[in-house]
């Protein structure tokens, strides 16, 4: 299994037309769908002359078209470029230069982009049209292997400019089965991306959840009404969130508590989280399994996972950011590289 186009097959041998992806306030979509609209996409991106390795750069919310474009650029050959939708115009000009992006699929107004990109596209309008029905269904990219490129992440533009992390074929297929390894993914997973596609958190198991056949319910935009409805209506059963979002989700299902009794699993990462907090989301939620994941976007992005936190909340140990998960070796050095 050296390139992602493994995940999509495999989905459809096991999902088929039985499983979908579903988008909060209204409409779905079976992996049989979605593999078909990612060849179009494929097909329709070299007819516009774009080539193996091209750039192709995403800044929205959490659409159907964005998860799509996530899996369908690296499988037609070319490389997706997630950015931030919170940055500014001026903000994401760079990212879109420095990672000489020949197309971007955006819900803001095209023209401060339009000098610098060949192709600026509407994410849901222009999108559609290239995967509407009667575009010629072309077959994955020829070619690839795990050193090829899929992704630029771009990432750390706290202390400067935001750099690009090249992340591989083979890095994200890596880092999907070591995820597999070491969360129960399956048929039955229900997840919810509530986090924004551009970021660790909300990316990190959409790979995962197609290959193992699960269904993901996708969140345009993070309310805690909307989420804890989300997990009601969807029967979610597992999600990854931040500690901000996991504060705002205990406030509102104290304020008016929510059937989420389908909710089995919780992952917070992002940032550390507050024992207090821990304790309040264990109150509030009892039969919830929580779990930290510590890792970076440089790093593939997992790197620890610190599962059944809830059962040390006072134990030493329950400020632990947990052990490598399976397939992941650590090294604490100094800067002479010298074990410490």
């Amino acid at each position: 299994m050296t390139s992602l186009t493994v995940p999509l097959e495999r989905a459809l041998q096991v999902a088929a037309d039985d499983v979908a992806i579903v988008v909060a306030g209204g409409g779905t979509l079976t992996y049989r769908e979605l593999a078909t609209r990612a060849r179009r996409l494929g097909h329709a991106l070299r007819e516009r002359g774009l080539h193996q390795g091209d750039r192709v750069a995403v800044a929205g919310p959490n659409t159907l078209g964005h998860l799509e474009l996530l899996l369908s650029v690296p499988l037609a050959g070319m490389v997706v470029v997630p950015l931030n939708a919170r940055h500014t115009d001026d903000e994401l000009l760079y990212a879109l230069r420095d990672s000489g992006s020949r197309v971007l699929f955006t819900d803001r107004d095209p023209t401060p982009f339009r000098d610098d990109v060949e192709h600026v596209l509407a994410l849901e309008e222009d999108y559609e049209a290239l995967v509407a029905p009667g575009g010629e269904e072309a077959a994955w990219a020829e070619g690839l292997d795990r050193d090829s490129l899929a992704a630029l992440f771009y990432t750390g533009g706290t202390t400067g400019a935001a750099k690009g992390v090249m992340t591989t074929h083979g890095g994200m297929t890596s880092n999907a089965l070591h995820f597999m390894s070491s969360w129960p993914f399956g048929p039955e997973t229900r997840w919810l991306v509530a986090a924004p596609l551009f970021h660790a958190a909300g990316s990190v198991a959409v790979v995962p959840t197609v290959w193992t056949g699960g269904t993901q319910v996708l969140l345009d935009a993070f309310h805690p009404g909307k989420v804890l409805d989300l997990i009601a209506s969807e029967r979610v059963t597992d999600t990854v969130l931040v500690p901000t979002m996991i504060a705002a989700i205990i406030d509102e299902q104290q304020r008016e508590p929510r059937d989420v009794s389908s909710w089995r699993r919780l992952m917070h990462g992002g940032s550390p989280i507050a024992m207090q907090t821990l304790r309040r989301c264990h109150e509030t939620f009892p039969d919830l399994e929580l779990a930290e994941v510590y890792g970076a976007t440089e790093t593939g992005p997992l790197l620890t996972m610190f599962k059944g936190e809830h059962e040390l909340l006072d134990d030493p140990r329950g400020r632990s950011c947990g052990q490598p998960i399976v397939g992941v070796q650590i090294r604490l050095v100094d800067e002479a590289w010298q074990d410490v």
